[in-house]
């Protein structure tokens, strides 16, 4: 077993894991059945992401952490004060569009180097599918001020 691969294999997959349960956390505040169908297909796209990693690290003979760990915890908790108190969908939106803008940073950041190439090319993927993600909060975003 690869160690660097595995802690960033388990990096990219804590991510993974907050930005499904920020996707589950604010679904339902949206009023709009629309609207909510295509956070919970956003939502999907990381499930299925949170698969393909943990597939990835049992077949090089790791163990991936099931869990957003203590710092997902944390936004978790920040997620939903937030979202309590302002139940707007254009706010909802601007915050799940700020958190996945963010998360791809830091997988951007953290995947230089320590990564075998299939690893390194399902990384790829996945962080396309985020992008796809910041495009479609970007338009919803923008169709929610109309």
């Amino acid at each position: 077993m690869d160690e660097p691969n595995m802690k960033t294999l388990n990096e990219v997959l804590q991510g993974e894991y907050m930005a499904f349960h920020a996707f589950e956390d604010v679904a339902d505040k949206i009023e709009d059945p629309a609207l909510r169908s295509q956070l919970y297909h956003m939502q999907s796209i990381h499930q299925e992401n949170v698969l393909k990693i943990s597939k990835r690290m049992e077949e090089l003979g790791g163990h991936p952490r099931e869990n957003r760990g203590f710092s997902g915890l944390i936004a978790d908790v920040m997620l939903r004060l937030d979202t309590t108190l302002h139940h707007e969908p254009q706010y909802i939106l601007r915050k799940l569009y700020d958190g996945e803008d963010k998360g791809i940073a830091v997988v951007e950041k953290i995947i230089t180097g320590d990564l075998d190439q299939k690893s390194a090319q399902l990384v790829q993927e996945i962080l396309s599918t985020d992008h796809n993600n910041l495009k479609n909060l970007q338009s919803l975003i923008r169709n929610a001020t109309k």
